[in-house]
């Protein structure tokens, strides 16, 4: 018996060969569907990232125009808080100098 004899002499079975066939197509069908859900989740997934990122980046920016402006609004502070203190200072000096006619004058009093 040689090869070509021993291999013809095998029976085929068409219904299984059909059977396989159909449920290779079956399968294709399901996994390109199956990449195709996961084309479009990976999309979905890939936008709310980039929109994560968008807010994100807006809100450290608005974030920083507000440490911004509360910076610039204490310094203001600090500048008029220090030129108060000036003229505080030179209310001391006056009471100082009130106080000082108010004694004399209680002395000018006693002495009449």
């Amino acid at each position: 018996m040689n090869d070509s004899s021993s291999s013809s002499s095998l029976p085929l079975d068409v219904e299984l060969f059909q059977s396989l066939e159909t449920r290779a197509t079956e399968l294709s069908k399901s996994m390109a569907e199956m990449v195709h859900r996961l084309q479009v989740e990976m999309k979905q997934m890939s936008a709310s990232t980039t929109e994560s990122c968008n807010v994100y980046k807006e809100s450290v920016q608005r974030l920083s125009d507000q440490v911004d402006a509360c910076t610039e609004k204490t310094v203001q502070l600090i500048t008029e808080c220090d030129e108060l203190d000036k003229d505080l200072a030179q209310l001391h000096s006056m009471a100082k100098q009130i106080k000082t006619i108010d004694k004399a004058l209680d002395r000018l009093n006693q002495s009449i």
